[in-house]
């Protein structure tokens, strides 16, 4: 009998044993949330559940009683079943790879949190916590974003998780918002009640960092709007927007609904204040990949132009306006950045005007773009042009390459230094300029510009001056079929064109050119050596306003293929310059010839043809064939060699 009941008892601690045992599996059992299955429609317009895919352990704990001031290691699955539960103050919520879902915290005063365990399913209430890290990495799925192409109803519910998840996170803290790897798109165009595209886009905040990646993609949802942006800075400050890719709808817009579609930009800053943009692709927008803008007019007090603005290391393509857009700043620097097919034709979308790399256009007065930097980009394939300041003051251009032109318009106190312009395409070369200082029915609005030490090369013309006050100096012109062109309608005065070297093998090739009103201008020191005509002098100071005009002409070396020609000039000074071709005048009136060295084959170095009055003729040194005049004044071809003088001239 005592055997039987040892081991009967023995039985029942072997059982208890093992029902101890099951208990303790049963608690430490992984638990594994997986994601639902999201193939069918329903499931993709209700992502409400985040991707939790990782093996979690459920807590052995509740939040209920959680005393003041204490620290909570977060490295399990707490599910709060839709509960809200109220922490008192002090309390720290430490992650440590676990989860908190479904349900509301409301937090007492001074409360920290770790910012992993946000999510999409937590609301946070109460008294704001503080996050523990300032930077906030977020995951697309956790928070509800639906990638690739999506209803125009999905795609507005993913500007606003990103909207909403950026106040949220900075008002916890958070200064740098970091997103990795997505590919979805956005709906961000307005509509008639609020057409203002800045308040219509993922807003960036101010005192925010908001940084991307190689793997980041977000798209504009294709629209038929013409106004909207994907990105936008509205009157924020101290803001850094880096990395990522930006792609805009231009092939897949719908141009049918209204006349014109020209404003859907990628990112737009509108009245913002020491922004950063560094490293970020934009291509393909409906109209500018980056615009610059202002809040109000220059003309009132609350203007709000933006200002102390850095773009660096940006990729600009396929853009169908313009690649860049400025109509309002003050102080700005665009640096190291690309800027490629600006506004070019696609398959399927034509570009529309202006059509160039970077535009620069504040309509005065109420707007004014000015003290703008544009250094060390590089340019290639723009439809119309590279960089064109079509109405801006204090603008640097400098150390740029480029394969279309630098224009200034509407230009005051200008400098375009050390760029690097070739020509590639065919109209460039054929009927391009590489750097246009002026525009003719702009008048006084293009003064005191320099351009100086740039390289252009292959253009139809190299250096087209106009307007008034320029300096253009130091510059070297290759195998352009004419070097420098002082010339326009509005013509050219109070201005120097000094110390260019111009050299070209090209057919039919021209140094300086001069066909204008020019007044106070000076020519002088400049190295010419071109196939055809070393310079040339057509219709210059002829008209009845240009009658007291002066041009100056001097110390200039000429080296050319052909003769050189003045036809229908008046006013000008030829001063100690060396040619190495005769010299022939055409209807040409009050001229000085003084001091300048001139060498002829054939002909005699200095020819009076037709119609000349007024010349003087001194200390000219010349060199001449035997048996050829060294000064030939034409019998019978209308010169009135009453008017002309000839003075210790040196014939050889």
């Amino acid at each position: 009998m005592k055997e039987i009941l040892k081991l009967m008892l023995l039985f029942l601690l072997l059982t208890i044993s093992l029902i101890s045992c099951n208990k303790d599996e049963l608690f430490v059992e992984p638990v594994e949330v997986v994601k639902e299955d999201t193939t069918n429609d329903e499931d993709e317009d209700d992502p409400e559940t985040p991707d939790q895919t990782e093996t979690i352990l459920p807590c052995d704990f509740t939040l209920d009683n959680v005393e003041p001031n204490s620290t909570i290691i977060i490295d399990c699955l707490l599910d709060l079943e839709g509960k809200t539960i109220n922490l008192p103050a002090g309390v720290t919520l430490d992650y440590e790879g676990g989860d908190i879902i479904n349900g509301t915290l409301n937090f007492g005063d001074n409360s920290i949190i770790g910012g992993e365990i946000l999510n999409s399913t937590l609301t946070i209430g109460g008294t704001n916590p503080q996050v523990k890290d300032e930077v906030f990495s977020f995951n697309p799925k956790r928070w509800g974003i639906v990638e690739g192409k999506v209803s125009d109803e999905i795609a507005k519910k993913n500007k606003d998780i990103l909207n909403e998840l950026m106040i949220q996170s900075k008002d916890l803290g958070v200064t740098t918002f970091k997103i990795d790897e997505i590919d979805a798109y956005f709906k961000v165009e307005g509509d008639a009640s609020n057409a203002m595209p800045v308040l219509q886009a993922v807003k960036i905040p101010s005192d925010f960092n908001f940084i991307m990646t190689d793997n980041t993609h977000l798209r504009v949802q294709p629209n038929d709007y013409p106004y909207s942006t994907l990105l936008s800075v509205h009157l924020g400050s101290n803001i850094r927007i880096e990395g990522g890719n930006l792609h805009g709808d231009r092939d897949e817009h719908d141009y049918s609904q209204y006349p014109v579609h020209d404003w859907g930009h990628l990112l737009t800053i509108r009245g913002g204040n020491s922004v950063l943009v560094k490293n970020v692709t934009m291509m393909d927008a409906m109209g500018d990949g980056l615009d610059i803008q202002g809040e109000g007019h220059a003309v009132n007090p609350d203007y709000r132009p933006t200002k102390d603005l850095l773009v660096t290391g940006c990729k600009f393509i396929r853009n169908r306006r313009n690649n860049v857009s400025i109509t309002a700043v003050d102080g700005m620097t665009l640096e190291d950045s690309d800027f490629i097919d600006a506004s070019i034709n696609t398959s399927k979308s034509q570009g529309t005007a202006p059509g160039w790399g970077l535009d620069i256009e504040a309509l005065k007065p109420n707007e004014l773009a000015e003290n703008i930097i544009l250094r060390n980009n590089r340019e290639r394939g723009s439809r119309k042009g590279a960089f064109i300041v079509a109405i801006g003051d204090r603008v640097t251009i400098e150390g740029n390459t480029l394969e279309n032109p630098i224009v200034l318009q509407s230009a005051t106190e200008c400098v375009v230094r050390n760029n690097d312009l070739i020509a590639k395409s065919d109209i460039m070369k054929s009927n391009g300029s590489g750097i246009i200082t002026g525009r003719a029915d702009r008048g006084s609005a293009v003064h005191s510009n320099d351009v100086y030490d740039n390289t252009v090369t292959d253009f139809a013309t190299g250096i087209s001056v106009s307007n008034s006050n320029m300096k253009v100096y130091g510059n070297t012109i290759n195998n352009c079929g004419r070097g420098i062109a002082v010339e326009g309608v509005a013509g050219v005065e109070n201005s120097e064109v000094y110390g260019n070297t111009i050299k070209s093998n090209a057919d039919k090739s021209a140094g300086i050119s001069m066909a204008a009103e020019i007044n106070n201008v000076i020519v002088r020191d400049n190295n010419v050596d071109v196939v055809r005509f070393g310079v040339v002098f057509q219709n210059v100071n002829n008209t009845v306003e240009s009658a007291n005009y002066l041009l100056e002409f001097k110390g200039n070396t000429i080296v050319g293929g052909n003769t050189t020609t003045m036809t229908t000039s008046n006013n000008i000074d030829l001063i100690e310059n060396s040619f190495n071709k005769n010299f022939e005048f055409y209807t040409c009136s009050n001229i000085n010839i003084i001091g300048n060295t001139v060498t002829s084959n054939s002909k005699p170095p200095l020819y009076l043809r037709t119609q000349n009055s007024h010349i003087a003729l001194r200390g000219n040194i010349m060199s001449a064939p035997q048996n050829v005049e060294c000064i030939d004044v034409l019998d019978g071809s209308g010169n009135d060699t009453n008017s002309i003088v000839m003075e210790n001239n040196t014939c050889n």
